[in-house]
């Protein structure tokens, strides 16, 4: 028996772009560009690695119709997919669900775009011994509530090739605090309603590989069934930190799943958190402050896994600790000095520092204290006094 291999990538997140202030129009350039490069790599990588098909769970794009730009440049990657002959499994999540640009997907006939209820797509595609078959159901709507795996029955969908393949879009978890009403969930289901699922299945005929999309980090949630969200293609928000891509999928004949995470997103976000120490006896002024911090940036930044995909690098930054000059520290004009000096250095990528928020604050002594001048200065000062007077502490 042959084995298989195939890709799965999701939540692209076509014609969503994170608002930027008006003087950044460099990095606005960057963050529009972003998915439109990631969808690109992809094609490279699926020219390099030649996979049998590939497998996209939810979100291609965002809400409403698709722009011009999208429209042509998916229209250029599906072309380009059809002349490597590899379809292209489509489920509609929450984002680009049914009712959306629907006419323009049956455009392509390399594009198998599942509907409203549970089908099944064959690969290849109309043969007669497939080698596998791809189960899948989009989404109707922006927020579904309804658990879209109690929807699938064996009986329907029947088996009819060696591997099998699910593709849901859906929060999948055990958690029992987590509910359908919650902010960000959708198609909520547990992880145990895919192993009742393998059960109605004839032996050793349950779906080898679940393909889930909506939650952006890649994650392997469990083993047998193997459940596996691809995560974003390209960081839709700041907060979505670290290298974003694409997961290869092999399965032997044996059905052992190996996978492995590529990156390919040309935008990464991080948040680095530095911190002043108040026991360094070097940092006395402003300006070794401020080498000391730019220093503990180029530290941090190395430890990052190199990406020769990635071009642009978003920084969120929070200082913390304790320093007799906080004030100044904390100033407008230092932060603006610091985020200017990181900016400028000289890396395998641009670097863009989006914010830097300060949580610092000020070294505590009785000394320093008693030269405030303020409510607390002078209770310390009359402390001092005390303190030297027995009489007039009695």
């Amino acid at each position: 028996m042959q084995s298989l291999f195939f890709i799965h990538v999701s939540d692209l997140h076509l014609d969503n772009f994170p608002p930027v202030k008006q003087e950044n129009d460099e990095i606005a350039v960057r963050l529009h560009e972003a998915p439109y490069e990631a969808l690109q790599n992809l094609l490279r990588l699926c020219q390099e690695q030649k996979p049998r098909f590939l497998v996209f769970s939810g979100d291609l794009h965002e809400h409403g119709l698709l722009s011009l730009k999208a429209r042509f440049r998916l229209k250029s990657f599906f072309q380009e997919l059809k002349k490597l002959d590899i379809p292209f499994y489509y489920a509609c999540g929450n984002h680009d669900h049914l009712g959306q640009n629907d006419i323009f997907f049956r455009k392509f006939d390399n594009v198998c775009r599942f509907g409203n209820k549970w089908e099944q797509f064959t690969y290849p595609p109309n043969t007669e011994n497939p080698l596998c078959t791809i189960y899948g159901i989009s989404h109707t709507t922006r927020k579904e509530t309804k658990n879209l795996l109690k929807e699938f029955s064996a009986e329907t969908c029947i088996k009819t090739a060696p591997f099998s393949v699910g593709v849901l879009h859906a929060t999948v978890t055990d958690s029992d605090k987590i509910k359908n009403t919650d902010k960000h969930v959708t198609a909520l289901c547990r992880e145990a309603d895919f192993t009742d699922l393998s059960k109605k299945f004839p032996e050793n005929s349950a779906i080898d590989y679940w393909a889930l999309g909506h939650i952006h980090e890649a994650e392997i949630i469990r083993e047998k069934p193997v459940l596996a969200y691809a995560g974003a293609l390209q960081a839709a928000r700041m907060s979505e930190t670290g290298p974003h891509g694409a997961v290869l999928v092999r399965i032997d004949p044996e059905k052992t799943v190996q996978t492995e995470f590529i990156p390919l997103a040309p935008l990464e976000t991080y948040i680095f958190t530095l911190t002043l120490d108040e026991e360094n006896e070097d940092l006395n002024t402003e300006e070794q402050c401020l080498e000391y911090l730019v220093y503990s940036f180029k530290k941090e930044y190395l430890r990052l896994a190199k990406n020769p995909l990635c071009h642009t690098r978003v920084f969120t930054l929070f200082l913390e600790g304790k320093h007799t000059l906080f004030e100044k520290l904390c100033a407008e004009e230092f932060l603006a000095d610091l985020k200017n000096r990181i900016e400028s250095q000289e890396t395998d990528c641009r670097i863009f520092v989006r914010k830097i928020q300060t949580s610092l604050r000020p070294c505590f002594s009785f000394e320093n204290a008693a030269k405030r001048d303020d409510l607390l200065g002078e209770v310390f000062r009359v402390l001092d006094k005390v303190r030297e007077n027995p009489e007039l502490f009695e």
